[in-house]
């Protein structure tokens, strides 16, 4: 527990644990938690797979982090509260990302996502308050539940031809303009665009 606590010039990691089990969300759990205005850097090594969950939650002065192409799934929570982060470009080798994710990274403006995950998790980039524009890769057949919820300046996202259902409160209340449902789509849940700033809206 607490392993790093009182490391106060602590600011770079090289993260290269390959067979590292999740942390939870017990302060006393995450090895880093103690130093959440110290680290701005985090390098995943090029041998690491996964990115357990909780292992940099609320690290607000995060603002690099590097992922090589041999991540392939990202844990629940992994980064959520990193305010510091403002763009963030996810290799092609992700194929899951986990709930919750970068939820509450209020500082994030822009993600590329990898061209081969299927599903946006749940709540997975909820309360990401400053991301504007979005585009969902092709082969995506669902949106979790709060996946965007209130990311109160997303106005424009463009969905792919694949999406087939969007969850519940999915885009509640962020800022979108426009929406093109498309012909693939087959569920809609209950307020998943609940006060959205809609002009526009594609059926079909």
């Amino acid at each position: 527990e607490n392993v790093f606590q009182y490391c106060t010039r602590l600011a770079s990691v090289e993260w290269n644990a390959r067979h590292c089990a999740d942390f939870n969300d017990n302060a006393s759990s995450k090895p880093f938690s103690a130093l959440a205005n110290t680290i701005t850097s985090f390098t995943f090594g090029n041998e690491v797979e996964y990115v357990p969950a909780y292992l940099c939650k609320g690290l607000n002065e995060i603002d690099t982090i590097y992922f090589p192409n041999s991540i392939n799934s990202i844990g629940s929570n992994a980064f959520s509260g990193c305010t510091g982060i403002k763009h963030l470009n996810l290799p092609n080798s992700i194929e899951d990302i986990g709930s919750y994710a970068f939820s509450g990274c209020n500082g994030l403006q822009s993600v590329t996502l990898p061209n081969n995950i299927i599903e946006i998790s749940n709540g997975v980039f909820s309360s990401c308050r400053n991301l504007e524009t979005l585009i969902l890769p092709e082969g995506i057949t669902n949106i979790g539940v709060w996946a965007f919820y209130y990311c109160d300046n997303l106005t424009s996202i463009i969905f792919p031809k694949s999406l087939r259902s969007v969850g519940k409160e999915a885009f509640a209340n962020c800022r979108l303009y426009s929406f093109d449902m498309g012909n693939g789509l087959q569920t809609i849940g209950d307020y998943a665009f609940y006060r959205c700033s809609f002009d526009s809206v594609v059926v079909g």
